[in-house]
């Protein structure tokens, strides 16, 4: 015998009657999403757990990220020539060393080399965007480290460009609002 079935004996009423009244009752009663379920199997869980999307980004993870993309977007954009062709052609496009180094009449070594490079430029250019205040280059010797030194300072330009518009649009955000109103 059913826990309804001794409670419609109970209660003298019928089955229907129970179950409307389970019903009503049901509706009424507003539950928090903290509230544990009654279930010995999902002791631990609580009501907002089933509705929780364990799959999706948090906001501000989803920004973080789409922000890390536009810099190493920028960054490989100002890399020099050859190695934005390597970084893009392994990186985006998939390419071997192989069809790479046919492609920029060199070898695979030499491709070898200038995914590297490009791989050591990358950090330190979107890193440069952090350093606060653009980097002195009279002093820099060497054709690698001059190069590296261009690209660390040209990306930081951009980013500096960037958070410029983006300061010009908040600024402009109350003449804005106020036309609209």
């Amino acid at each position: 015998m059913s826990d309804n079935d001794e409670v419609v004996e109970a209660l003298d009423m019928s089955r229907d009657e129970l179950d409307q009244l389970q019903h009503r009752m049901f509706r009424s009663v507003v539950l928090t999403l903290e509230h544990s379920t009654t279930y010995e199997v999902e002791k631990d869980l609580t009501l907002v757990d089933p509705l929780a999307d364990e799959h999706s980004i948090e906001l501000s993870a989803e920004l973080e990220l789409s922000e890390l993309h536009s810099h190493l977007r920028d960054a490989v954009h100002l890399l020099p020539d050859r190695h934005r062709l390597v970084v893009v052609g392994s990186f985006l496009e998939g390419r071997t060393s192989r069809e790479l180094a046919d492609f920029l009449e060199m070898t695979v070594s030499r491709i070898f080399q200038l995914r590297s490079e490009a791989l050591l430029m990358l950090p330190e250019g979107i890193g440069a965007q952090y350093a606060g205040k653009p980097s002195d280059l009279s002093g820099v010797s060497g054709r690698v480290t001059r190069r590296k030194a261009t690209f660390a300072e040209g990306v930081a330009s951009a980013f500096a460009d960037r958070m410029g518009e983006i300061n010009l649009i908040e600024s402009d955000a109350p003449a804005l609002t106020a036309r609209t109103t």
